[in-house]
């Protein structure tokens, strides 16, 4: 699985999290033409905080904004 982390996030913490939906997923440095990938990014500006995340597989890319 390719996984892409911008912000102040533990990419571990991502990890480990993402393992509750794909148990024994391998996490490559070199994830080229990986079959599923996953991009989140968070951070904070004027005193709200903001989440983005996007999955891609299959052909079909779902995201979600908080």
């Amino acid at each position: 699985m390719k996984l892409t982390v911008n912000g102040e996030l533990s990419s571990y913490y991502v990890q480990t999290l993402l393992l509750l939906w794909f148990p024994g997923e391998k996490f490559p440095e070199n994830s080229e033409g990986e079959k599923v990938s996953f991009e989140i990014s968070a951070g904070a500006e004027n005193g709200e905080a903001w989440a983005r995340a996007r999955i891609c597989g299959e052909g079909k890319c779902e995201s979600a904004e908080a």
